[in-house]
């Protein structure tokens, strides 16, 4: 018999190990072996701990009877005993021996050892880490070389040959990176954007229908006419395509392109979602908003309400924009509810213009200036208007002194008045000026004495230091 090469200590012992050899005719190296792969080589040194006991057994609750007592491996009628792995001078038992203990560890602190069983010794996990990965199923999954991938059953992972992953379409039984066409022979993509389980070939180009096309790119039901009751078939297009209508509907379809509904009335060339709703039109509605066509919409910014006059071609402002003149196309101008042209020429006036465009209101119409040219409103029963040529003090009638003497220049302030409130208003000036110059007088008088104080202080001390 040749000698059997020579191995490193496995951190598993297992008493009485040679018996347990010669009795089941298993190399001793194959066993080492094993015992590695179970375990795995943790640092030297950790706390001590103490061996977990359980009273679960897995798949039975009748009693077992063992030889070794307390290390007997929990598995019914299992008589070996259970390993450990090895720690410095620390052992930490598995509760089942090493054909049924399960590869997978837990933290230390845990107990190191997968907690539950192998039921069969060719499985390579325990029933809880051989679990599918699909919800709610409770098969086994199939087992796979990348121990860090998810395992799926039968029933649940892709049909591709060689491949592990889950299948995410059950009726393909297809995962998203092998995903076929479900129309016979075909290996294309299924499209994505209709959420189809055919390809784009393969599916139907009605609208959102995602079932199999039969002929022209539309399933049965989406190659007839439209309209319920009726078997026609669709009329088709030029290219090939076909429409959502026989010949006998087109006739009443919505001329909006990519629509399918009915016209509003006979007269009308679009349906109630896509036709202005003014009485006798048949124009688009406006795009930008509302129920109206952009000839009879107001033109005012956010506005979507009718034009003020629908039969004048030449209208644009509905009645809360539009200039409250009769006939007149302009809006108004906010505050006044007249445009321009409409509202009195006083500058503070809002009020309608008597006397049409470019005029005075009727409370105003009285009294343009008397200065021959100007185009200035006098003010209420004055003669004079405020803004060139009348006294700027309320209540005054009379002309201002520039109209004697000239227009003042840039920043003379001393002529806008009459003669009377120009003296009035001389005096205060010069009395402001009197005013102030009281103020610093008194302020410099003020500051000498305290100087002059301050002064008497200083001889004072030199005085009384001498």
């Amino acid at each position: 018999m040749s000698r059997m090469p020579q191995m490193q200590t496995s951190p598993i012992l297992i008493d009485h190990i040679d018996t347990f050899v010669s009795f089941h005719h298993i190399p001793l190296r194959a066993i080492g072996l094993q015992l590695q792969a179970i375990n795995t080589q943790v640092n030297e040194s950790i706390s001590p701990m103490q061996r977990t006991q359980s009273t679960h057994v897995p798949n039975s609750s009748a009693p077992r009877q063992s030889p070794h007592g307390d290390r007997g491996c929990l598995v019914p009628n299992c008589r070996r005993k259970t390993c450990f792995a090895g720690f410095g001078n620390t052992r930490i038992y598995s509760k089942y021996c090493f054909k049924h203990t399960c590869p997978k560890v837990v933290p230390v602190e845990d107990g190191y050892h997968c907690p539950m069983a192998r039921t069969k010794e060719c499985q390579p996990y325990c029933d809880n880490h051989m679990a599918c990965a699909a919800q709610s199923c409770n098969e086994l999954g199939t087992y796979t070389d990348d121990e860090t991938a998810l395992w799926y059953c039968q029933r649940h992972r892709c049909s591709k040959d060689g491949c592990k992953d889950g299948a995410v379409d059950m009726l393909s039984k297809r995962c998203k990176n092998h995903q076929e066409c479900a129309a016979l022979h075909c290996e294309a993509r299924p499209d994505s954007n209709s959420f189809s389980s055919f390809c784009v070939a393969h599916t139907c180009s009605y609208r959102t229908c995602s079932i199999q096309a039969v002929a022209n790119r539309r399933c049965l039901e989406h190659s007839k006419c439209g309209i319920p009751s009726c078997e026609e078939p669709c009329k088709r297009l030029p290219d090939g395509r076909l429409e959502t209508l026989c010949g006998s509907h087109m006739q009443l379809k919505c001329a909006k392109p990519g629509c399918g509904g009915r016209k509003f009335q006979s007269h009308h060339r679009y349906c109630l979602d896509h036709g202005c709703r003014l009485d006798k039109c048949a124009n688009e509605r406006d795009e930008g908003g509302g129920t109206l066509c952009t000839v009879h919409r107001c033109t005012a910014n956010k506005c979507f309400e009718p034009i003020a006059n629908p039969d004048n071609h030449r209208s644009l402002f509905c009645s809360a924009h539009a200039c409250r003149e009769t006939d007149c196309l302009y809006s108004m101008k906010r505050p006044s509810s007249f445009c321009d042209n409409h509202t009195c020429k006083r500058a503070d006036c809002t009020k309608r213009a008597a006397d049409g465009p470019d005029s005075f209101c009727d409370d105003h119409r009285n009294g343009p200036c008397k200065v021959d040219g100007c185009h200035y409103a006098a003010w209420g029963s004055d003669i004079y208007c405020k803004n060139k040529h009348g006294c700027v003090e309320a209540g005054c009638q009379k002309a201002r002194l520039s109209m004697r003497l000239g227009d003042p220049e840039e920043g003379e302030e001393d002529l806008v008045r009459c003669l009377r409130h120009d003296r009035q208003w001389q005096a205060a000036q010069w009395k402001e000026k009197y005013e102030k110059l009281l103020a610093d007088y008194e302020s410099l008088k003020l500051g000498k004495r305290r100087g002059m104080q301050a002064t008497v202080e200083d001889d004072t001390e030199e005085e009384s230091g001498c």
